[in-house]
């Protein structure tokens, strides 16, 4: 992910899975459909600069927990709404069509992003791209 980065002079985040409560637990194996409650927790959207910082005194892989994320960010991430990174939806809604977050390829024929799929050596674990078009 640093080479990808550093070669394309993107930033590259981490999207993290979370129940939708912390603590939850659930009876394994499920005999019934569990009851969701409101999401409070939920994915969670954190930059790799961020987190690398954050991770850089716990031994190399080192699994966090959702409180570890939660107490080792600071920054924006201090404030309650954004505990252990962005929800999912403030990420997509409020930063990356603001324009604040994310890259806008507006080379000829989207060359920026072609060149970076096309040079990865391997398999990414999950990606996302979102193409968003408006009339402004």
């Amino acid at each position: 992910m640093k080479s990808f980065q550093e070669s394309f002079g993107m930033k590259m985040y981490y999207l993290l899975y979370n129940p939708l409560t912390i603590p939850y637990s659930i009876k394994m194996p499920v005999e019934v459909h569990p009851r969701f409650g409101k999401n409070e927790v939920g994915c969670r959207v954190i930059p790799k600069e961020f987190l690398d910082h954050a991770l850089a005194s716990y031994p190399d892989k080192h699994t966090p927990s959702f409180g570890d994320i939660k107490y080792m960010l600071s920054g924006e991430f201090l404030n309650k709404q954004h505990d252990a990174g962005w929800r999912l939806e403030h990420f997509i809604v409020d930063l990356i069509m603001a324009c604040k977050e994310g890259i806008i390829d507006d080379s000829p024929n989207f060359e920026t992003v072609l060149r970076f799929l096309n040079n990865k050596r391997s398999p990414m674990s999950s990606s996302l791209s979102i193409t968003i078009d408006s009339p402004e």
